[in-house]
């Protein structure tokens, strides 16, 4: 059934409308029309109601089709506009369809509307397939790049000349660059000039189809030497894509191992896993339990002695021409892949060297060693296959997830697999947790909940997680469980994070094997047993970090330092336990550490009671080979109650200098009123007297020669005893410091010295006239006036030179004198008063000194003291 069109009609004339709707019902058109015959009209239809197309005249009374237009845009509506009016001039309608009109009908040529509707509609149709399939292809890529980014591990693709075109993260952490250095690189630049002249990158047989396995050395951008296992093959859009694992650690245990089995040096040489010798007829004389554990066979019990029974028959040739090579070369390994039979009857594939050493004293006999690579071989079949199953963008996801070799599984919101790779299908056979196949369709939520046995636990918590992320109230979950093999037992790691970050939907779930990451746990816990037993019952506090600086360990008086257990200090940084301001120093103490630089810091800690204490932190670095730094070992002492004493010795010496503070200005004021009241009351006392010795000198009527020289020498005694009352109160405290200010005091202060001691005194000033508060003006007198009293009786000097000036916001007092100097590293032979008081009084002015002197050079005082 044809789609009816519901038509809205922009038309004040009726007689034009029934034109327009009498065209389109002899076109065949099925329509529904809506007739709006103003600007209240037409808002109101568009707000109301869904309509398939508009037909506009350009104008009517007070609404043009222009105005019309601009209502449509405004709301963001997708709907074919089409103008039908009388003349228009070209430009005015190509400017309309420009902003968006469909088309446009003069109301003179009707007969061309069916048409231009039916080719507008056919336009709209082919636009929004267009916006459809775009969407899809922007959701397919979203899903590609998610799941190329959250590889476990890394991805390079390439053109065919090894030039990289695109990285995952994983591949970006590998090498240490950015995606877009990477970007600007060969696949050849990361890998050993010599490795590849010995071993070429072989990109020939990889654009004949093949995979190309292979272990090789890369450098990161920071010179450090990893080794990689890599599995490179072509995509079906002609680029190259090589996979590479992070096998350094694996291939530093394999080295340990290695040289820690000495004994057996001449045999492990020539071997991968498992060991078997032979006599020259190639009877089985010894074989090691690694041969028997991949044979299937107990300990205790007793292999095959002959060689070809345990061989498949289709490899007779190979295993015949292997052994004509070995008896033909001694001391040669020969190399053979090759399928071998299970104590349970099939076929597993190995990968073996056989080595003839009869000639060998220490061995006498022929070696064969060999390795289970029957999952390599079902790899890379699984590997082989997914090349037919490559057709388009989804189709290169699949091929992606396939080549990894975590086992990975899409689900969507409800729990039910959308999608898996190959490892996955093979995930059963090691994982008691999945019970039947689980694949495409079904529900992993079910599964897991209706798991029973020891993996019970496990499967409701993974349930449950599923749930959580789906919903959005838990953004990623991790666990790590043990199972069995037919062959031993491993361990995985379920990593369920979700498929489209930020919003919810459905989930990731990858199984990763973590087996060998496992066994190196148990040989670092053994290993950590006999250190933790020595560290353990040290005295002091023993704190192990990272590079990252990181706690990886802390001992039992660490702990009782602090009041945190282990378990609340191991992951976290050192200073996540110190004050806040303290971090600062000890960030900046850990960058020296990286350096190679050692220093003693004294840090205050948060407790796990809510204390603070003081703590001592004398750290030592650990470097590699090559310099780096892999971490530290701090030695911790709690010196809370040393720092506790000296703050009260602080405190204790604070509070004497406050007390000589007071005091020195109690002590000042006396000398104020001292020389106050000698100058105002005695002064005026000893004056009047004066005066009244004069008048009743004048009154004697008769001046005998005796009583007038007892007169004269009273009057002389008089005047000198008011020339003392004026030196004792300027000696106690100067008017001229009140009345005219430090600098003239100063000046006087030089001239009463000078004409005192007769010794040249050279003041010179280039002191602004700005009012001083009077603790300062008072305090830098009477340092002036102790320096010039030492100069004179202690250094015997004989000119003295002195300046005051202002720098800045700072009033400096500098005195030099020529006298016999002193020796300031001298242990003291009498307390030096002088030089104290004056250290004290700078002290008490916030102000800072120095002296400087050496014996018979004389010696320079300066005193800053801030306004």
């Amino acid at each position: 059934m044809e789609k009816i069109l519901k038509i809205l009609l922009l038309e004040d004339d009726l007689t034009d409308v029934d034109l327009i709707k009498r065209v389109l019902s002899r076109a065949g058109f099925q329509f529904q029309p809506v007739v709006a015959s103003g600007k209240e009209d037409f808002i109101e239809a568009i707000n109301n109601q869904t309509f398939d197309i508009i037909l506009s005249d350009h104008s009517l009374p007070q609404f043009s089709s222009v105005e019309a237009l601009d209502e449509i845009i405004k709301r963001n509506l997708d709907i074919t506009f089409i103008l039908v009016t009388g003349t228009v001039s070209e430009e005015f309608a190509v400017e309309m369809i420009q902003k968006g009109v469909d088309d446009y009908i003069l109301k003179n040529n009707l007969v061309r509307l069916p048409s231009a509707l039916t080719k507008a509609i056919e336009k709209r149709k082919i636009k929004n397939e267009k916006i459809i399939a775009e969407t899809a292809l922007r959701e397919s890529e979203l899903q590609y790049r998610l799941l190329f980014d959250r590889a476990s591990d890394g991805i390079f693709i390439s053109n065919q000349q090894g030039d990289l075109l695109d990285a995952n993260k994983e591949a970006c952490k590998m090498v240490g660059y950015e995606l877009h250095e990477l970007l600007q690189s060969n696949i050849s630049d990361f890998f050993l000039k010599e490795d590849l002249e010995s071993n070429p990158l072989r990109l020939t047989e990889v654009l004949a189809g093949n995979t190309i396995l292979n272990q090789r050395r890369v450098k990161r951008k920071n010179g450090q030497v990893i080794d990689v296992e890599t599995s490179t093959k072509i995509l079906p859009d002609g680029r190259c894509q090589a996979i590479a694992r992070d096998i350094t650690e694996r291939k530093k245990l394999e080295e340990e191992i290695r040289q820690s089995e000495v004994r057996f040096r001449a045999l492990i040489e020539n071997n991968t896993d498992a060991i078997v010798l032979r006599d020259e007829n190639f009877s089985m004389t010894y074989c090691s339990p690694s041969a028997k554990r991949i044979l299937g066979y107990q300990p205790e019990e007793t292999m095959p002695a002959s060689f070809d029974a345990e061989n498949h028959p289709g490899d007779f040739e190979i295993i015949k021409k292997a052994k004509q090579e070995v008896y033909e070369n001694p001391g040669k390994p020969v190399h053979l892949n090759y399928r071998k039979k299970h104590k349970a009857g099939y076929y597993i594939w190995v990968e073996g060297v056989i080595t003839n050493m009869l000639r060998d004293e220490s061995v006498k006999g022929i070696v064969s060693n060999f390795r289970d690579v029957t999952e390599k071989k079902k790899a890379e079949q699984e590997i082989q296959n997914s090349f037919n199953e490559i057709q388009s963008a989804s189709a290169r996801q699949s091929a992606i997830l396939n080549s990894l070799q975590s086992n990975i599984a899409l689900l969507d919101e409800n729990g039910k697999i959308i999608e898996v790779n190959k490892a996955w299908k093979n995930f059963e056979n090691y994982n008691d947790l999945c019970n039947g196949n689980f694949l495409v369709d079904d529900n992993y939520i079910e599964i897991a909940e209706s798991d029973t046995g020891h993996e019970e636990q496990n499967g409701k918590l993974i349930a449950q997680a599923i749930r959580d992320i789906t919903s959005g109230e838990l953004e990623k979950f991790s666990i790590e469980y043990s199972c069995h093999s037919l062959i031993q037992k491993v361990w995985f790691r379920a990593d369920i994070i979700p498929l489209y970050p930020g919003r919810r939907g459905g989930v990731v779930i990858a199984h990763t094997n973590i087996t060998e990451s496992k066994q190196s746990e148990e040989a670092l816990r053994k290993s950590e047993e006999q250190f933790r037993r020595i560290v353990e019952t040290a005295q002091e506090g023993i704190w192990l970090f990272d590079e990252n600086f990181k706690t990886i360990f802390v001992n039992k008086k660490m702990c009782e330092i602090v009041n945190y257990s282990p378990g609340e200090m191991i992951g976290k940084k050192s200073f996540d336990f110190m004050e806040e301001e303290d971090k600062k120093t000890a960030v900046e103490a850990m960058k020296m550490q990286r350096k190679g630089i050692n220093e003693i810091v004294e840090l205050r800690f948060r407790t796990g009671g809510g204390k603070h204490i003081w703590a001592s932190l004398s750290a030592s670095v650990f470097l590699d080979k090559h310099g780096n730094y892999q971490g530290g070992l701090a030695m911790v002492t709690d010196v809370t109650r040393r720092k506790q004493i000296a703050e009260e010795l602080q405190q204790s010496y604070k509070d004497i200098r406050e007390l000589a503070s007071h005091l020195q200005n109690i002590r000042e004021e006396e000398r104020i009123q001292i020389a106050r009241d000698i100058h105002d009351e005695l002064g005026q006392q000893l004056t009047g007297l004066k005066m009244d010795v004069s008048w009743l000198n004048s009154k004697l009527p008769v001046k005998e020669k005796g009583i007038e020289e007892k007169i004269n020498g009273m009057t002389e005694l008089l005047d000198e005893a008011v020339r003392s009352v004026r030196r004792i109160s300027a000696n106690l405290r100067p008017s001229i410091l009140d009345d005219l200010g430090l600098e003239a005091a100063l000046e006087w202060q030089s001239q009463e010295v000078q004409k005192r001691f007769g010794i040249q005194i050279k003041f010179k000033s280039e002191f602004p006239e700005i009012e001083l508060p009077v603790g300062i003006a008072t305090g830098l007198f009477r340092v002036y006036q102790e320096a010039l009293t030492n100069a004179v009786r202690h250094a015997n000097a004989h000119t003295i030179n002195s300046k005051l000036l202002l720098s800045g916001s700072k009033i400096i007092l500098e005195i030099y004198d020529d006298g016999k100097g002193m020796d300031l590293n001298a242990g003291p032979t009498k307390k030096s008063f002088g030089l104290l008081g004056i250290k004290e009084r700078v002290f008490v002015m916030n102000g800072k000194y120095e002296i400087k002197s050496e014996p018979g050079k004389g010696t320079f005082l300066s005193v800053a003291v801030p306004l």
